[in-house]
């Protein structure tokens, strides 16, 4: 696959949603659902970038206190085509936060940053955030 870098950004809103891998927003992933008490995420802007056969979404935007904690999954499928019609790969990401209920906390929005990687195959891929397209590369 021909080395190209694409970066596309738009602006999203969005709310939580659910997911099979998480993760704490640094790439590291656990297999979990996120919690039925789990607060939103509240997503401002998201960059999508290609290199190679990586995509990488950085999402920024902010979370309810400065006590909660971005978690993400990032999970990728391969949908069935016809026909010439090339086949791109679909990269989901679920963004939500976490915090200690018991944990007295500030009730201001905290900015937060957080970058996710996934390997796709030769075709593009279609990058949605909290089920919402975001976007397309490639």
């Amino acid at each position: 696959m021909k080395r190209a870098l694409i970066i596309l950004t738009v602006l999203v809103a969005a709310a939580c949603g659910g997911g099979n891998d998480v993760g704490d927003g640094d790439g590291d992933t656990a297999d979990t659902v996120p919690p039925a008490d789990a607060s939103p995420a509240y997503v401002g802007e998201t960059t999508i970038a290609i290199e190679g056969d990586t995509v990488t979404v950085t999402i920024t935007g902010d979370l309810p206190t400065p006590c909660h904690a971005p978690q993400t999954t990032i999970a990728t499928s391969r949908p069935i085509t016809e026909g010439d019609e090339s086949p791109r790969t679909r990269v989901d990401v679920t963004i939500w936060s976490e915090s200690d209920a018991d944990e007295p906390c500030a009730q201001v929005l905290e900015p937060f940053e957080v970058s996710v990687s996934a390997s796709v195959e030769e075709g593009g891929a279609d990058v949605y955030v909290n089920e919402e397209l975001v976007g397309s590369v490639g």
